[in-house]
C-alpha cells in the first residue's frame, strides 16, 4: 500500500497476506516437432498463488522473464523465405515483466441439486510493457530508438483468453459437457508479429478432434504450397472454439462419449500471404465442424482417452466461395490418443 491508500479493502489485503504463497520458478525447456521446428526456452518468473472460496484459485507473477531460441526446419524455411509474417514469427525474442508479466484465474463451481456446475478459466499476458514505456519516454528526452539486448528483441503483446463451460451430472456415470473459448492476442509497440508461440491455433485432442493440431485456418486459407506430410503450421491472432461431450458408461471402468466441436482461428488486421483469413462479419461461414465418438480408460486417478473424429465442415475458400467437403479421399477419420478428459 501507499500511505493510507490501498487497492484492496482491509479485508482483503489480510486475505492475500495470509493465503497467498509465493512461487518462484526456474526452468529450461526443449521442444521439437518433427520435421517443423524447435526451440529452446528458458524462464524465470517469481509470483504469488491464492486460493479463495471452494473451487476458487488465482495465480498472479509480477516479474517474467523468457528467452526463446526457435529454429525452422529447413523445408518450412525455404518454402516460406518470402514471407515476413511467417519468418518474423520465428524470430529469437525476450518475453518481459518487471511489474506484472500474467494473471490466472480457474473457477469451478460445486454441482446444485440437478447436477448442474460451470468452469471459467481466464487468462492475462503481457510482454514488454514496462519496457515499451520506458522507451516512450526516453524517446522523449533524447532519440527513438528500439532496445535489444545482445541482439534479442523485446517481444511486446497481449494475449487473453477466455474458456467457460457447462457440466450436467445425469448421474454419477452419465455427464453432458460443454464448452465455449475465445483468445486474442495483438503485439505492439514496435513488434509486428505476435511470436509464433503465442499465437492461438485450433485441432487436436483438446480442441477439434475431427482435424490434426494447427491444421485449420486461419479463416478459409488453405496452403498449397505446404508439405504434404504433417505437422501443420497455421496459428493466428482470434480464437473461437466450442465443444459439447455426452459421456455415458460401457462396462467396468470403460467409458463411451458422443461430441461435437467446432471452431477456427483468424487474422486481426488481415494477411495478404494467407487470403481469406481476416477476422469479419462472415467468418462464421469459416466454421470448421467435427463430431465423432470416443473410448474413456477411467481409472480415478487417470484417465486414457481414444477419439475418432469426423470432419464436418472444412473451411475452405476460393473465390469467395465456401465449400463442405462430406467425404472424398481427402477427408478421413482423424485418431486422438491423449490422457484426461479435453475439458
Amino acid at each position: 500500500h501507499i500511505g493510507q491508500w490501498r487497492p484492496l479493502s482491509d479485508i482483503g489485503y489480510r486475505w492475500v497476506q495470509e493465503e497467498a504463497k509465493t512461487r518462484i520458478n526456474l526452468n529450461a525447456n526443449y521442444l521439437q516437432l518433427i520435421d517443423f521446428y524447435r526451440y529452446y526456452l528458458l524462464d524465470m518468473s517469481f509470483g504469488y498463488d491464492l486460493t479463495g472460496d471452494p473451487g476458487r484459485s488465482y495465480s498472479i507473477d509480477l516479474v517474467g522473464i523468457d528467452v526463446l531460441f526457435p529454429t525452422l526446419d529447413p523445408a518450412y524455411d525455404d518454402l516460406y523465405s518470402d514471407n515476413d509474417f511467417f519468418i518474423r514469427s520465428f524470430e529469437d525474442q525476450l518475453f518481459t515483466g518487471f511489474l506484472f508479466r500474467n494473471f490466472n484465474l480457474n473457477y469451478y463451481s460445486n454441482p446444485n441439486k440437478f447436477g448442474e456446475h460451470n468452469f471459467l478459466r481466464f487468462n492475462v499476458e503481457l510482454s514488454g510493457l514496462e519496457v515499451e514505456l520506458a522507451n516512450e519516454l526516453w524517446g522523449l528526452a533524447f532519440q527513438p530508438e528500439e532496445w535489444d539486448i545482445g541482439g534479442l528483441d523485446f517481444a511486446k503483446f497481449a494475449r487473453v483468453s477466455l474458456d467457460g463451460g457447462y457440466i450436467r451430472e445425469y448421474n454419477n456415470q452419465t455427464t453432458l459437457a460443454t464448452r465455449i473459448g475465445v483468445g486474442i492476442v495483438r503485439p505492439y509497440g514496435g513488434t509486428q508479429v505476435t511470436p509464433y508461440v503465442k499465437q492461438f491455433f485450433v485441432g487436436g485432442p483438446s480442441s477439434i478432434r475431427a482435424f490434426r493440431i494447427r491444421e485449420i485456418g486461419p479463416g478459409g486459407f488453405v496452403d498449397e504450397q505446404a508439405p504434404t506430410d504433417p505437422p501443420f503450421y497455421q496459428a493466428s491472432d482470434f480464437r473461437f472454439e466450442f465443444n459439447a461431450e455426452y459421456r455415458f458408461p460401457l462396462f467396468l471402468a470403460l467409458k463411451g462419449a458422443i461430441f461435437l466441436d467446432g471452431g477456427n482461428v483468424w487474422s486481426v488486421d488481415g494477411d495478404d500471404p494467407r487470403p481469406f483469413s481476416q477476422l469479419n462479419w462472415g467468418a462464421y461461414k469459416q466454421l470448421a465442424l467435427g463430431t465423432g465418438l470416443g473410448l474413456r480408460l477411467d481409472m480415478s486417478f487417470f484417465v486414457i482417452r481414444l477419439d475418432m473424429g469426423y470432419p464436418l465442415r472444412r473451411p475452405m475458400e476460393r473465390s469467395g466461395i465456401w465449400y463442405r467437403h462430406f467425404k472424398g479421399d481427402n477427408v478421413r477419420p482423424n485418431l486422438n490418443l491423449s490422457v484426461g478428459y479435453p475439458f
